[in-house]
C-alpha cells in the first residue's frame, strides 16, 4: 500500500502541477512563482522517485526494487496469467523482473546523482548529469508501468494510479476566488 501511495502522488503531483502551470502561464508567462513551483516540484518529485525506486535495501523497506526482487524468488509468478473475467491488462505478458531492475536502474543513475548533489544536499563542485523534464516524464512513466505491471500480477487488483478520481480533480476549487486582495 505505501507503493500505492508514492507511485499514486508521483502521479498526482504530475498532473496537478501540468494544470495549474498551464493556467497560470496564461495570465503571466514570466511568473516567478510559477518558476519556484517548476523547482519545488521537480525536487519532490526526485526525492518521491527515489524513495519509491530505490529504498534501503533491506527486505523491510518498501520500494520498486525490493519488490521486484521478490518476484525474481519466485519464477512461478512470472509466466503470463489468464484473469478470465477480472481486467488486468498487465499480467497477460510474462514478467521479466531482471529487465524491469535494469531498466529502472538506467533510468535511475542521473537522478541519483541529482538527489545526492543538489536536492537533498548542496555540493558546491558537483557536476550534475544533465537531466530534465523530459527525462524526468520518462520516469515517471516506466516507475508507473513497472508498478501497475507487478502490483497486479501480486494483488489481482487494479491500483488507480492515474490522476483521474472525480474527487481529486476539484483541487482548483482554492483558486476560484482571488487569495490576495488589494494588491496589484
Amino acid at each position: 500500500m505505501i507503493l500505492w501511495r508514492d507511485i499514486g502522488r508521483l502521479n498526482r503531483n504530475r498532473d496537478m502541477w501540468q494544470e495549474l502551470t498551464n493556467e497560470l502561464e496564461k495570465f503571466d508567462p514570466a511568473c516567478a512563482w510559477t518558476r519556484h513551483y517548476d523547482r519545488i516540484y521537480f525536487e519532490a518529485q526526485l526525492l518521491l522517485i527515489t524513495r519509491s525506486v530505490k529504498a534501503r535495501r533491506d527486505r523491510n523497506s518498501a520500494s520498486l526494487e525490493n519488490m521486484l526482487k521478490g518476484f525474481e524468488e519466485r519464477p512461478e509468478m512470472l509466466k503470463p496469467l489468464d484473469t478470465g473475467i477480472i481486467q488486468l491488462p498487465d499480467v497477460h505478458r510474462q514478467a521479466r523482473p531482471s529487465s524491469d531492475i535494469a531498466d529502472l536502474d538506467r533510468l535511475m543513475k542521473p537522478i541519483m546523482i541529482l538527489r545526492d548533489k543538489f536536492a537533498a544536499h548542496t555540493e558546491m563542485d558537483a557536476t550534475v548529469p544533465d537531466f530534465g523534464w523530459s527525462e524526468l516524464e520518462a520516469c515517471i512513466e516506466l516507475v508507473t508501468k513497472v508498478f501497475k505491471h507487478y502490483s497486479q500480477r501480486l494483488t489481482g487488483c487494479n491500483f488507480q494510479v492515474e490522476f483521474d478520481d472525480p474527487a481529486l480533480k476539484t483541487w482548483h476549487s482554492t483558486f476560484r476566488e482571488p487569495l490576495f486582495s488589494g494588491e496589484e
